[in-house]
């Protein structure tokens, strides 16, 4: 009967959460969790991250500062930044030095943290060409090629062809005239043309000469190379009387006797006198002129007095010049009977040196070098060099002081030491302080130079704490650290869908989560949907019905219907074409393919061989192959009797073969054959040798019988030979006698007779007296039996005129001295012989003053209308036809000559001449 208490106080909560604290409260009379997680500590260094810790129920800072990075480069200098919470890197590459030769080349150098001069001047070319000449440009910081080739030269003649020669370093002329071809006709004449650079064939065979004589017949002789008159005039009647002129008429075509004795000359000179010659038939003047005497001097000028009957010296010697130049040596030519002025200033000479000074001293006759080479300076500083420039001809300061450098380092500090002539570099850097402070950090400020302290201590973090932590400073790491540990994490089971997390503002651990919703996503026919607990995810099963393994025809497909939940087959078979067939073939329906196929093979060409005539072909009807054609019927046209007719498979045709028998070979020139059809072959018709004629034959003739012309020949040539006299013979030399006989052929017997066919009455016996004779070619006969009735005859012929003699060529001489002054001698620059063409076809003068000035020129000189007669004619002269002062000049001449065998050759003289007034 008393009041039982039932009541229990509720059983204490396990805790949720680390810092979970329950406390009965007896108002409510409930548990109250008084416990509350800490706050989040505030954040002391940049790099401060706070994570809660269950197990100690406390904030974990897990941040770290970021390692202080390695060097990259030399100059690296890294320094913690606290407010980007990184590493900043305070190192500043040294600038880059500036240049001081064109080659040089800065590279930074990372062991020494210094730039480096890798650069090298270019090293001098070797030469290339031989003309090379190297000279270095600090512009281009190159070496520049200042030589040049020599010019290739003109050419002077058509063949030149100039070729560099790497060895002298010039041009070598390599042409070559071209050879002079070989006649191949006897009036051949090769002459050079300098326009087409080849021989020109000026010759031109000998027109034949139109008939003179009845008895004329003009044949070519190939090795006089004229036409020979073959022809022989009657012989001449011998002499009564040494006037006797027996002159061929040619209409009678007999010798007219038309001479009459001369009549007595009149004199025409003092000394003439006059006898009749019965041996030369004329009045001969025995009467002589006085010899003209030979010069003793060149200047002897014999003039013919006739009153005195006598010859007058009237020459006498130029006077000699007086000296006009130091030079001047007058010397009298005795050949040009001039004074030759063999005086010549000596060359002004070439300048070895720049500073070379040539006057010329009249008094010594010779070039004084006044040049000096100015001195070479004296040094004023350390880095001076004197070169000595040839050029400007002074002496070049190619020395330049050092320049200063640029500043590497805010302590650097250069003086330029002009004992070792370089900058030296006497600043330090200063000294890096201990620290004091644990937070402090030097670092160098190249702005103050000196050492800035970039260290402080860290400010306290305002980040939050967490409920169960607490922060204080600690001098060994120089940081604020935070002390404290989350409450453990409980370990009940959770459902699949359950998370558990911490509450910083409970400080406790919290579920959270809620099961996943059934999809509403339509399932297939065969398909149910559940919950797996074990994935925490709902799951659909079933499986679709397999499909049936019955065969299908190749025309169907199955597929299954979602519908009826079962698979289907559809498809029908295809239907069969209606195509034609050919004989040989029939259709199927094939199940692989699926397709209605044809089947079977034309039947194969027999291959029995078939006549050239045959053809085959396949017939459809019987489904066979046939042959067709028919055989050529055989022609009927007629045969020879050397042909035969067959069948040839291969042409298809009828051929005739056989061939007709070849002639027989003649065995005499005079056989004839003829074929006969009846025997089929050849008969020789004609088998007689031709008769030999009996015409009556000359002494110097016999007959024979030619086997090539089939005929008798008469061969042998009448003898009678013609001989030219190797020279002709001067008709003004009373002196001179030719005997005929060695004229003659060498074996050529002596017991004939000599007869003068032109009887010009100056032939005794084998001797020939010309003086006298009229200008002409005349004919002399020697007759000598030699037993067998053909006497051997030999005309010779001899030409007489003195002034149709060929000189040989004269030698071109240079008349060094001439005065044109007016009185008409000496009044052109002479060149003896130079007008002849014949010997020298060309020639170029040129005519310069003593300054080297072209004062004349030309080419074909001739001593006339092409002569220098003093006037000044050059291309480069300013005032033409205007009179050149007398003096000493000088001439180059180049000509042409003919050698003995036709070859052209080149030629040069030069030297010196004196015009004077």
């Amino acid at each position: 009967c008393a009041w039982d208490n039932t009541g229990v106080q509720a059983v204490k909560p396990e805790k949720v959460n680390c810092w979970d604290n329950f406390v009965f409260n007896s108002s409510t009379c409930a548990w109250v969790n008084t416990g509350v997680q800490a706050a989040q500590p505030s954040k002391v260094n940049c790099w401060d991250n706070f994570v809660f810790n269950t197990n100690t129920c406390a904030w974990d800072n897990m941040g770290v500062q970021a390692a202080k990075p390695a060097k990259v480069n030399c100059w690296d200098n890294f320094v913690f930044n606290r407010n980007t919470c990184a590493w900043d890197n305070m190192g500043v590459q040294a600038s880059k030095p500036a240049k001081v030769n064109c080659w040089d080349t800065f590279v930074f150098n990372t062991t020494s943290c210094a730039w480096d001069n890798t650069g090298v001047q270019a090293v001098k070319p070797e030469k290339v060409n031989c003309w090379d000449n190297f000279v270095f440009n600090t512009n281009t910081c190159a070496w520049d090629n200042t030589g040049v080739q020599a010019v290739k030269p003109e050419k002077v003649n058509c063949w030149d062809n100039f070729v560099f020669n790497t060895n002298t370093c010039a041009w070598d002329n390599i042409g070559v005239q071209a050879t002079q071809p070989e006649k191949v006709n006897c009036w051949d004449t090769f002459v050079f043309n300098t326009n087409t650079c080849t021989w020109d064939n000026t010759g031109v065979q000998a027109v034949k000469p139109e008939k003179v004589n009845c008895w004329d017949n003009f044949v070519f002789n190939t090795n006089t190379c004229a036409w020979d008159n073959t022809g022989v005039q009657a012989v001449k009647p011998e002499k009564v009387n040494c006037w006797d002129n027996f002159v061929f008429n040619s209409s009678t075509c007999a010798w007219n006797n038309t001479g009459v004795q001369a009549v007595k000359p009149e004199k025409v000179n003092c000394w003439d006198n006059f006898v009749f010659n019965t041996s030369s038939c004329a009045w001969d003047n025995t009467g002589v002129q006085a010899v003209k005497p030979e010069k003793v001097n060149c200047w002897d000028n014999f003039v013919f007095n006739s009153s005195t009957c006598a010859w007058n010296n009237t020459g006498v010697q130029a006077a000699k010049p007086e000296k006009v130049n130091c030079w001047d040596t007058f010397v009298f030519n005795t050949n040009t009977c001039a004074w030759d002025n063999t005086g010549v200033q000596a060359s002004k000479p070439a300048k070895v040196n720049c500073w070379d000074t040539f006057v010329f001293n009249t008094t010594s006759c010779a070039w004084d070098n006044t040049g000096v080479q100015a001195a070479k300076p004296e040094k004023v500083n350390c880095w001076d060099n004197f070169v000595f420039n040839t050029n400007t001809c002074a002496w070049d300061n190619m020395g330049v002081q050092a320049v200063k450098p640029e500043k590497v380092n805010c302590w650097d500090n250069f003086v330029f030491n002009s004992s070792t002539c370089a900058w030296n570099n006497t600043g330090v850097q200063a000294a890096k302080p201990e620290k004091v402070n644990c937070w402090d950090n030097f670092v160098f400020n190249t702005n103050t130079c000196a050492w800035d302290n970039t260290g402080t201590k860290p400010t306290e973090p305002t980040t939050a704490l967490s409920c169960w932590e607490t922060r204080s400073f600690d001098t060994t790491s120089c940081t604020w650290k935070t002390t404290g540990t989350q409450p453990v994490e409980p370990t009940t089971a959770l459902s699949c869908w359950e998370t558990r997390s911490f509450n910083p503002t409970s400080c406790a651990w919290e579920v959270t989560g809620t099961k996943p919703l059934e999809p509403t996503t339509v399932l297939s026919c065969w398909e149910t949907r559940s919950f797996d607990t074990a994935s925490c995810t709902w799951k659909t099963t079933g499986t679709q019905p397999a499909e049936p393994t019955t065969a299908l025809a190749c025309w169907e497909t199955r597929s299954f219907n979602p519908t009826s939940c079962a698979w289907e087959v559809t498809g029908t078979k295809p239907t069969e074409p209606t195509t034609a067939l050919a004989c040989w073939e029939t259709r199927s329906f094939n199940p692989t393919s699926c397709l209605w196929a044809v089947i079977g093979t034309k039947p194969v060409e027999p291959t029995t061989a078939l006549a050239c005539w045959e053809t085959r072909s396949f017939d459809t009807a019987s489904c066979t192959w046939e042959v067709t054609g028919t055989k050529p019927v055989e022609p009927t046209t007629a045969l020879a009797c050397w042909e035969t007719k067959s069948f040839n498979p291969t042409s298809c045709a009828w051929e005739v073969r056989g061939t007709k028998p070849v002639e027989p070979a003649k065995v005499n020139c005079w056989d004839i054959f003829t074929f006969n059809n009846s025997t089929c072959t050849w008969t020789n018709d004609n088998t007689a040798k031709p008769v030999e004629p009996t015409t009556a034959l000359s002494c110097w003739e016999t007959r024979s019988f030619n086997t090539t012309s089939c005929a008798w020949e008469v061969i042998g040539t009448k003898p009678n030979q013609i001989i030219d006299a190797p020279n002709t013979a001067c008709n003004t030399d009373r002196e001179l006698r030719i005997d005929l006989k060695t004229i003659l052929p060498s074996g050529t017997l002596t017991n004939g007779t000599w007869t003068s066919v032109d009887n010009p009455g100056k032939l005794k016996g084998s001797i020939l007296s010309p003086f006298g004779l009229n200008p002409g070619i005349y004919s002399f006969e020697y007759k000598v039996a030699n037993g067998n009735n053909c006497p051997l005859i030999i005309n010779v012929k001899v030409d007489s005129d003195c002034n149709g003699i060929v000189l040989g060529c004269g030698t071109i001489l240079i008349h060094n001295a001439f005065s044109p002054n007016g009185d008409d001698k000496n009044e052109v620059f002479t060149i003896d012989n130079i007008e002849d063409t014949s010997c020298y076809p060309d020639n170029t003068v040129e005519i310069y003053n003593r300054w080297g000035v072209l004062v004349y020129e030309t080419r074909n000189y001739n001593n006339g209308t092409k002569a220098f007669d003093g006037t000044s004619q050059g291309r480069t002269t300013i005032n033409r036809s205007v009179d050149l002062p007398t003096g000493t000049y000088f001439y180059i001449l180049n000509y042409t000559s003919i050698d003995g065998t036709g070859n052209v050759q080149t030629n040069k003289k030069d030297g010196y001449l004196y015009l004077s007034r």
